[in-house]
């Protein structure tokens, strides 16, 4: 039996930062006023009008290719103010899970594949589906130093709102996922990836914010940095 005493509600809405300023507040109203305490959002490419709303469309910052430099998105400056948003209409009750990366770039929805897919060579697919197999992603030690790399730069950024790190927002950011659902829809795991990324990132982080699995996935690991 769940103890209501100690348990709280999330939501789950990846492209919420993509929305338009009025519907953000809106949105972040509404969920503070029905007592959510955690919004969860990832960072990938976002579609006009993504799954019926108003959202603006937004490139990932290695949409076309890895690494630095990364292109100059507007993705960075949109997040940054959806986390002051949360901050400003959350009142303090809300706070965010962030997935810094999205499994399904690596060719699930091959028009909103990612730079990884080229340069390592992962086969593309309409919609989660075979030929798409991303297991060279997770098995490539440069794919994995590429990771980091965008990890760094990430939780260097420096939101202007605050003049702080992401890494250091502890008082608006609940947790970073190092990706949404790594691993998902593939027959076989590297179940050492997401444990020795996150040791490599978890000095980047203030001790007050977690890491987190990203869900979805069945397999046994031990990572002490993880929740």
């Amino acid at each position: 039996m769940i103890d209501t005493r100690q348990a709280w509600s999330g939501a789950h809405s990846f492209f919420a930062w993509a929305l338009p300023q009025d519907d953000q507040i809106t949105l972040i109203n509404t969920l503070r006023k029905n007592n959510v305490h955690v919004i969860r959002i990832f960072l990938a490419t976002i579609d006009d009008s993504q799954a019926g709303s108003r959202a603006i469309a937004a490139n990932d910052i290695e949409r076309y290719r890895v690494g630095s430099p990364y292109i100059d998105s507007d993705m960075l400056a949109r997040v940054d103010q959806f986390i002051e948003n949360v901050a400003i209409y959350g009142a303090g009750r809300i706070k965010l899970i962030i997935a810094l990366h999205d499994r399904y770039s690596l060719g699930c929805y091959a028009y909103k594949a990612d730079g990884y897919v080229s340069k390592y060579g992962i086969p593309t697919a309409i919609g989660c589906s075979p030929p798409n197999d991303a297991s060279t992603f997770y098995s490539n030690e440069q794919a994995k130093t590429d990771s980091v790399n965008r990890l760094r730069y990430l939780l260097d950024h420096v939101n202007p709102h605050f003049g702080q790190r992401w890494g250091s927002l502890s008082r608006v950011i609940f947790s970073f996922q190092i990706e949404n659902e790594s691993q998902g829809h593939m027959l076989t795991y590297n179940v050492h990836w997401m444990c020795d990324i996150n040791a490599r990132i978890r000095s980047l982080v203030n001790n007050e914010v977690l890491f987190s699995t990203g869900g979805d996935v069945d397999f046994v690991f031990n990572a002490p940095h993880l929740i």
